[in-house]
């Protein structure tokens, strides 16, 4: 994954905070070998939403943190 260790640490804590159960699958230029210092970071996050959310504002607190900016 073309990806700096410190951001997969600091998905690592976020996904492991509020989905520790969750499948998270990524895909993309940045795992296929075809990315640039632009790239975005594609991730799926199977079963979030349905089972590891317990309200409104924790959904809207994930997808803030997960707010990064990658540069190379």
């Amino acid at each position: 994954i073309n990806i700096k260790q410190e951001h997969i640490n600091i998905l690592y804590e976020i996904f492991n905070n509020y989905c520790p159960e969750a499948e998270i699958w990524a895909y993309g230029s940045r795992v296929n070998g075809d990315s640039h210092s632009g790239s975005d970071f594609d991730l799926t996050i199977n079963q979030l939403l349905e089972y590891y959310v317990d309200s409104k504002i924790n959904e809207k607190k994930i997808w803030k943190e997960l707010n990064l900016v990658m540069i190379n």
